[in-house]
């Protein structure tokens, strides 16, 4: 096999696999609204002032809305 056969195919390679990871990338931030409804427009749960007390690890206790739409941990982000 010639150098430009190698090369040619390495290319191809990492071209696929930018391909791969950029439709990843794209699929992880598309939503999947099926109602068609925004952000904004949800959330009437927390308006109603449903809300539930939750302790953490740590004994703390935190008032959470009934209903939460996202959740974030941030134990391992050092806070």
């Amino acid at each position: 096999m010639s150098l430009s056969l190698l090369t040619r195919g390495r290319r191809r390679s990492a071209i696929a696999a930018v391909a791969v990871s950029a439709a990843l990338v794209l699929a992880g931030c598309s939503s999947d609204d099926s109602d068609g409804s925004s952000d904004s427009s949800s959330g009437s749960s927390a308006s109603d002032g449903e809300t539930r007390t939750v302790t953490d690890t740590e004994d703390n206790e935190v008032e959470v809305s009934a209903d939460p739409e996202t959740i974030v941990p941030l134990h391992f982000a050092g806070v």
